[in-house]
């Protein structure tokens, strides 16, 4: 829902008379989705999918990586 109000709230565009367009960017009726809706959830879903798939590296495996390179380097200059 959040990434549906972001995108009506980035690509709406303000009507003279009526205020802004509620129908027809994202849905044609408020529930139903358009192509552009469709392909803004199905993106949101793999996204899901990805960050449930690859976790983000650890803060203690980037200070291992850190420390094994700043070893490295020192080896090299000392």
């Amino acid at each position: 829902r959040t990434a549906y109000i972001d995108y009506e709230m980035n690509n709406n565009t303000p009507q003279p008379r009526f205020g802004y367009l509620t129908d027809g960017i994202l849905t044609y009726d408020g529930i139903h989705p358009t192509t552009v809706g469709n392909s803004l959830l199905a993106d949101q879903i793999a996204e899901g999918i990805y960050k449930a798939l690859v976790p983000e590296p650890s803060v203690l495996g980037m200070l291992v990586i850190a420390c094994a390179a700043l070893g490295s380097w020192r080896r090299r200059v000392g």
